[in-house]
């Protein structure tokens, strides 16, 4: 058995690792709402870490397509999968378009960039105050602009600003893997976060749906597949779980048509995403996060011509399963790229900078948030301007978009609205477009942010 372990080649211990913590996060989800994330990141950091790297190399350029291929298709797919709601009578604004989500998630992502930075310059204070960097004021200066602009765009930001500044080799493996693990705590807690009904309430500003006497939830499959309805006589009944109530809607395609719908929208997506990442080649060094715009504007785009096919619902179940699956793959792909050994080889100073950081981010844009969010209700009843109160008024999953937007980028931010789609889910369009449109906002300003950061400090 062991020598045919040897046998492995590289590849094929990446690929197992990656399919194998994915399938996990996906299975653990089933059971623990909220938990694939952490579930993926914990078993991919055991193949990682204590796995022969002859086995699952931490290494491998298969982990660098999880960023560049699988998780703008899990974008791409996401957007596939959407069913809008139906129509309503009403005249009013709608808070659910597309304009409405990216002007409700301008004043969070403002709060959240400025949280980055405040937490970035009391890191470098706390560096120079307790010695971090071994009283390297240069190290603690370049810490801050890296992290500075991560925090406000993304690791692409991340890695120019450290071109820019000259980061050192040494200091730059630590900072890496000191944010990928405080990065995969990050996200973890914004998953569970969602199901925390204190943090909710804090943001609820409507009432919930009212709940009819024929039919009562009993529970829900959060990879948003099956769901199971009880009703008044208490009978039990199986259906695709979507925004529509409609007779039509509660018939499951089989398995079969399913997984022939799986083969071409794997193909549409892939062509899809190859597009915008060609485009993003091209275009990337003037409109930074061009690939995220392509996909937000092509696959809305094919998903209003096929959605009132017959087999569209195949489609739209296939799309939603293949999501979430190469969404986790992502963070797959970085629990077996963080090297606990090597953060704890580089000393604690970089992990502690982030940690810092990253938890005044978190704590400054909820409170941030919280306060606009009650102006905004204030202003609301006192005008009498109920519709547009509606549209401004947060959510907690609005603010941990525009969070997750300005600390990891549109690609990380739009497919996280996947995992907010349990409630309201009316609005998963217009918020993943509006995570791509501040996220690119974060990738364009990002590096400029951070080198300023390191020139004014």
């Amino acid at each position: 058995m062991l020598l045919m372990l040897r046998l492995i080649p590289p590849t094929a211990g990446a690929s197992l690792a990656l399919i194998a913590s994915s399938l996990f996060g996906i299975q653990i989800e089933r059971i623990i709402p909220s938990s694939g994330i952490l579930a993926t990141l914990l078993s991919s950091a055991f193949f990682g870490n204590f796995v022969s790297s002859r086995w699952v190399p931490t290494k491998h350029p298969l982990y660098d397509l999880c960023f560049t291929l699988f998780l703008p298709s899990s974008l791409a797919l996401l957007l596939l999968a959407y069913r809008p709601p139906s129509s309503s009578s009403s005249a009013s604004p709608s808070p659910n378009s597309i304009s409405a989500c990216i002007l409700r998630i301008a004043m969070p992502f403002l709060i959240a960039s400025i949280s980055s930075l405040f937490g970035c310059w009391l890191s470098y204070r706390c560096a120079l105050a307790f010695r971090w960097f071994h009283g390297s004021i240069e190290y603690a200066k370049i810490t801050t602009g890296c992290m500075s602009a991560s925090y406000v765009g993304g690791s692409v930001n991340f890695m120019s600003t450290a071109r820019l500044i000259g980061a050192p080799a040494n200091l730059l493996g630590s900072l890496v893997t000191s944010d990928l693990l405080t990065m995969s705590i990050y996200f973890s807690f914004l998953s569970s976060s969602l199901d925390w009904k204190w943090l909710v309430s804090k943001f609820s500003h409507t009432t919930a749906p009212t709940k009819t006497t024929q039919t009562t939830t009993i529970a829900t499959k959060s990879n948003g597949v099956k769901e199971y309805a009880q009703n008044g006589k208490g009978e039990r009944k199986s259906y695709v779980n979507d925004i529509h109530d409609e007779d039509d809607d509660n018939i499951a395609p089989n398995l079969r048509s399913v997984y022939l719908a799986s083969i071409p929208l794997l193909i549409s997506t892939y062509l899809i995403v190859n597009v915008a990442n060609r485009v993003e080649n091209v275009v990337g060094r003037f409109v930074p996060g061009a690939a995220c715009a392509i996909i937000a504007i092509v696959a809305p785009i094919l998903n209003s011509l096929v959605q009132n096919k017959a087999y569209w619902k195949s489609f739209s179940i296939a799309a939603t399963a293949w999501s979430d699956f190469f969404f986790l793959s992502f963070f797959a792909s970085i629990g077996i790229a963080a090297n606990l050994s090597s953060a704890l080889s580089m000393g604690p100073a970089c992990l502690l900078f982030s940690t810092v950081a990253l938890t005044v981010h978190v704590l400054g844009t909820t409170f941030g948030c919280a306060i606009w969010n009650r102006l905004i209700l204030m202003l609301g009843r006192r005008r009498g301007a109920k519709n547009n109160m509606n549209i401004l008024s947060l959510d907690l999953e609005d603010v941990w978009i525009a969070s997750n937007a300005a600390i990891g980028g549109p690609a990380t931010a739009a497919a996280f609205c996947g995992r907010m789609k349990k409630r309201d889910p009316g609005k998963l369009q217009g918020r993943t477009i509006a995570a791509t449109v501040w996220g690119v906002v974060g990738y364009a300003i990002g590096t400029f942010v951070g080198v300023s950061m390191y020139r004014m400090i």
